[in-house]
């Protein structure tokens, strides 16, 4: 009589085992995704601030260096930046150094983010080339306007504002929703 053998074992997985595998992903998935999203949603709106804080930092620093006042603007459909002297101020040149030019830069706000000023000075507006002029530093530091307040939105996210101190010339960044008081920048 003939030995009986056992069949040999196929190495590997059964459909059975590879569902159940899926099943756990699929449940870990649905747990961390929406984590995942909250924590990137509004990086869009933070870049945006920061692009602002930093155009508000360029002009107080170009007003300081040059003597002269430098503005921020921002284009009629809110969706770029500009700094750039103030070009109603009469600049005084020395007649021994050559004139330095003015500083000047423009930088389109991440897609999405849209800037709506809240609080200009009185003689805010639109310019004669189309910007809006959301706030005008002087050569001391300090603001011409009592306080400059303007908005970043974007559809979906908490909006943040950007609040500029007269009298300091200092920029902070707040949470749409809450107060005045302290800030993220």
């Amino acid at each position: 009589m003939p030995a009986m053998t056992r069949p040999a074992r196929r190495r590997g997985y059964t459909l059975l085992e590879l569902l159940c595998v899926i099943a756990v992903l699929v449940i870990l998935g649905a747990v961390v995704l929406p984590s995942l999203a909250g924590m990137f949603l509004d990086t869009r709106v933070k870049a945006g601030a920061d692009l602002a804080v930093s155009h508000c930092s360029d002009a107080r620093t170009y007003a300081i260096e040059h003597g002269r006042s430098y503005q921020v603007f921002a284009s009629p459909d809110g969706k770029r930046l500009k700094v750039g002297p103030d070009e109603s101020e009469q600049v005084e040149q020395s007649g021994s150094s050559a004139p330095v030019p003015p500083f000047v830069r423009e930088t389109d706000l991440p897609t999405a983010v849209t800037l709506v000023p809240i609080i200009t000075g009185e003689d805010a507006g639109t310019s004669s080339n189309g910007w809006v002029k959301l706030v005008t530093f002087k050569p001391d530091g300090t603001c011409r306007e009592a306080a400059a307040q303007f908005e970043l939105r974007e559809d979906g996210v908490n909006p943040l504002v950007v609040n500029v101190r007269g009298m300091t010339g200092s920029v902070v960044v707040n949470p749409a929703n809450s107060q005045a008081g302290g800030g993220t920048r």
